[in-house]
């Protein structure tokens, strides 16, 4: 009988495994469709650049939302202003990044937006550094210039430089560089909170 339980019960958390790991790897799909296409979501847009800059961090908000919830639930630390004052910093980050990037992208080509705003890994150590003292890796490096290598390698092809594109292209790269600050402030504050705690008002403040 206690064979037979644990032989259930060993199916059960397969199945559960199995489970988790289709529903991971649709959301992957997912985000790295809405990530890919982003850009020419944007151009094709008519609405206001700020405004789309809005509507994407207050829906994202409102649809993880329930995940703060059940974080909070099961905080055994209190969350207050202390703790919401983490993400004040980060937040207008994104807003700027946002922003920028909106505005940049439909002043230049998309290749070239692509590309600028994928370079973060590349100042990304800086402000690591400038921020926190914090020594780079040897893996970090690697996964850099696979970062840098993979970026120019998909969109050197298609960069122009021209003076019809170049205001685009300096907004964009203002995009990347409040990304990385973002992305550099959430390798502390992120650390300090569970993911949901931390993005979730993240995502509110910037929206």
């Amino acid at each position: 009988v206690i064979d037979s339980q644990k032989s259930v019960g060993q199916a059960v958390d397969q199945k559960t495994n199995i489970f988790q790991w289709v529903l991971r790897s649709i959301l992957l799909l997912v985000g790295v469709l809405a990530a890919s296409t982003a850009v020419i979501m944007i151009k094709a847009s008519t609405e206001h650049p700020f405004l789309v800059a809005s509507y994407r961090l207050f829906i994202a908000a409102a649809v993880l939302f329930p995940f703060f919830l059940k974080d909070l639930k099961k905080s055994n630390h209190t969350y207050g202003w202390r703790q919401l004052s983490w993400t004040f910093l980060p937040a207008a980050a994104l807003a700027v990044h946002f922003m920028t990037w909106i505005v940049g992208a439909r002043m230049t080509i998309a290749a070239n937006a692509s590309l600028l705003v994928n370079l973060t890994p590349a100042v990304l150590p800086f402000f690591l550094w400038l921020f926190y003292r914090e020594v780079v890796t040897k893996t970090e490096i690697i996964g850099t210039l696979f970062a840098i290598s993979g970026a120019i390698l998909l969109s050197v092809s298609n960069f122009q430089a021209n003076h019809q594109t170049f205001w685009g292209d300096i907004i964009c790269f203002v995009s990347m560089l409040t990304y990385a600050i973002y992305i550099a402030l959430g390798r502390k504050n992120g650390n300090r909170l569970s993911l949901w705690l931390y993005l979730v008002p993240l995502y509110s403040i910037a929206g």
